[in-house]
């Protein structure tokens, strides 16, 4: 309900916002001692729950849009002076900006996308859906990257 000083009508607006799964344990990266929340698909939510952990004044975030036509929001999380520059600047600048498929529905899309041999049998992008353990690589001085609508992240 809004109210206007000096008028004598009152205005009801209908407000809500999108619907979201809750906060909930992590289902394919299950621990028996730690935390076991887990990412939910929310990108805000995401980044708010490492943000809880991560209590770091360097703490940066870059928010791109990547696709042609139907762009799909990614973040990438790092903390300034523990990244490499270079890791940084490769991620940001040619592996991001090279995607050009409009509809990413999932991080491991993403993955697939920007890692440099599809085919090798070992890991070259680490994925989790936990943020105990993206903030862990961070302090490490790795890179995140966040995909909106996908509960994993690289």
């Amino acid at each position: 309900m809004v109210l206007i000083n000096g008028f004598q009508h009152a205005y009801i607006l209908e407000t809500h916002g999108t619907k979201k799964r809750s906060i909930g344990d992590a289902t394919s990266e299950t621990i028996v001692r730690g935390p076991k929340i887990g990412f939910i698909e929310d990108l805000d939510t995401n980044l708010a729950l490492v943000r809880q952990r991560l209590k770091n004044p360097n703490l940066k975030t870059v928010d791109m849009k990547i696709g042609q036509k139907k762009y799909t929001q990614v973040t990438i999380m790092y903390i300034d002076g523990m990244a490499q520059s270079s890791v940084l600047k490769e991620v940001k600048k040619k592996r991001l900006k090279q995607v050009t498929i409009d509809d990413i529905q999932d991080s491991g899309v993403l993955e697939e996308l920007i890692e440099d041999n599809v085919y090798s049998p070992f890991p070259q992008i680490q994925n989790t859906e936990r943020p105990d353990k993206v903030a862990s690589a961070l302090n490490n001085g790795r890179v995140a990257i966040f995909v909106d609508h996908s509960p994993f992240l690289c």
